[in-house]
């Protein structure tokens, strides 16, 4: 929970859950302060994880949450995405055997319908 991190300095890759949400900080040494929330304006602090309770396949894609383009998105490449109804795979474009990336994550502050080509591709 964010609100018990509140004065402590934290590693790169602490997890928590703000308002539902689950979070890790992405700074080395970073103190958690009152003022600095995960949301709007702290994206160098804090990037958006998963929901772990999806697969990240086809027939189960991680739904994303609304927080996308201000906090960031931790995608991982070869799972698929739901957004606004459309089903996205996350697969590198414009590379030689973009297949070889899976597993790979990746940090990106816009949503997949936003990267066709580049990032994603309609499922």
């Amino acid at each position: 929970d964010f609100s018990t991190l509140i004065g402590q300095t934290v590693k790169t890759g602490t997890r928590f859950v703000y308002n539902s949400i689950l979070y890790k900080t992405i700074q080395d040494n970073l103190l958690i302060q009152s003022q600095y929330m995960p949301g709007q304006g702290t994206g160098a602090l804090y990037v958006t994880l998963e929901d772990s309770s999806h697969a990240g396949t086809i027939d189960d894609p991680i739904p994303l949450p609304d927080n996308v383009t201000s906090s960031g998105f931790e995608y991982e490449y070869g799972k698929y995405y739901s957004e606004n109804g459309n089903i996205y795979l996350c697969k590198r474009g414009g590379i030689d055997n973009p297949e070889s990336m899976y597993g790979q994550k990746e940090i990106l502050y816009y949503y997949p319908s936003a990267l066709v080509g580049s990032y994603f591709e309609l499922a």
